[in-house]
């Protein structure tokens, strides 16, 4: 089954800057036909997301279509033809950026921050391709100091603790007599 059934040719660059003219004039019309034109864009970039695993995130792949959609919506009221960038490699910048964001603030049950969470991807993917992977090797390769590499690895170590377990330990008790 199709996620959607897109006929909207492929816009030519002065077709994006003419829409682009009338998008600032307030014309929804030609907004719908600039977003319509790049739905296939917001697809090949979840497509293309490294990181994303369902199983691991509790986000399905349409709700990274979704949100995909919804920054291409914001690309096409920013873009400034003016940068001459076509406006598909603006908006695949921004589509990726949010859809990575939001999906690093919606798939953890504990926040870390992005720029951590980036560092630790690629502490892991170059950790995954050395043959022995010492802390200077990792070091070496990721540009990190050995301290860093250190302060990467005992996050990526630590294991969550539910608030819940705490509760539920003090209405056992309660419901004791204690």
């Amino acid at each position: 089954m199709a996620l959607f059934n897109n006929k909207e040719p492929i816009l030519s660059h002065q077709e994006e800057i003419e829409l682009h003219y009338a998008i600032q004039n307030g014309s929804v019309a030609a907004l719908d036909k600039l977003v319509n034109a790049n739905l296939r864009l917001v697809i090949y970039v979840v497509k293309e997301l490294p990181f994303w695993n369902q199983t691991n995130s509790g986000m399905t792949y349409e709700d990274l279509i979704q949100i995909g959609n919804l920054y291409l919506i914001k690309a096409a009221k920013e873009w400034k033809p003016k940068s001459s960038i076509r406006f598909a490699t603006f908006a695949r910048k921004v589509i990726l950026a949010w859809v990575k964001r939001e999906y690093e603030w919606q798939s953890k049950t504990i926040y870390v921050p992005t720029n951590l969470q980036e560092q630790i991807r690629k502490l892991m993917y170059i950790e995954s391709t050395l043959e022995r992977p010492t802390l200077l090797a990792l070091s070496k390769q990721t540009g990190y100091s050995v301290k860093k590499i250190r302060e990467l690895k005992t996050i990526m170590a630590r294991e969550p603790v539910s608030l819940d377990i705490i509760q539920a330990d003090k209405l056992i008790g309660d419901d004791h007599g204690n």
